[in-house]
């Protein structure tokens, strides 16, 4: 016969162990969902999908500049931008899956993430049509630059392979913003 502390323990054990089991269980099928939800269903259309209007969010409007407003300048200096809802609402030339060609064009163009806000806070609230660019990320992690307007505010993050006059192209599509509205 067995002692009622042994019974205890190996009902707690087989608790443990099934406790255990469902949460690896639950880990791996979430991973398994989001891989096949990110996964492309074939590797050559990566590009492809997220130029495709049913996957590209829908540009969010903002304060006094909207996310379809930046998307629109950035794509006349040269940038192929795409609104993205990601977190809140960001305009950016890649994405965080980018792979192959996709990412190529991103480091070629300099990978640039810009952020809108519904409206402007802190110094931009104060001096809306100024422009502020600082010549380097605020991480100092690698080369970029970083630069607001108002409610915008996006980092351009520099590759070996990136184009020469990237910078002068933000620069430009942010001026342009700044004298439109």
């Amino acid at each position: 016969m067995q002692t009622p502390g042994r019974t205890e323990s190996k009902a707690v054990n087989a608790v443990r162990f099934q406790v255990r089991n469902q949460a690896v269980l639950l880990v791996t099928l979430l991973f398994t969902l989001f891989g096949l939800a990110c996964a492309p269903s074939n590797p050559a259309k990566v590009g492809a999908e997220h130029r495709e209007s049913k996957t590209v969010a829908r540009c969010t409007t903002g304060k006094p500049i909207g996310a379809r407003l930046l998307r629109d300048a950035l794509r006349r200096h040269r940038f192929s931008a795409q609104c993205q809802g990601i977190v809140g609402a960001q305009v950016a030339n890649f994405t965080p899956t980018a792979q192959g060609a996709e990412a190529a064009r991103a480091e070629h163009e300099g990978s640039l993430i810009c952020g809108v806000r519904r409206r402007p806070i802190g110094r931009m609230a104060r001096h809306p049509h100024r422009v502020f660019e600082h010549d380097s990320l605020s991480t100092h992690s690698q080369p970029g630059r970083e630069i607001y307007l108002a409610n915008v505010d996006c980092s351009l993050y520099l590759e070996r392979s990136t184009r020469k006059d990237v910078a002068l192209q933000l620069r430009a599509a942010i001026d342009e913003l700044s004298q439109s509205y």
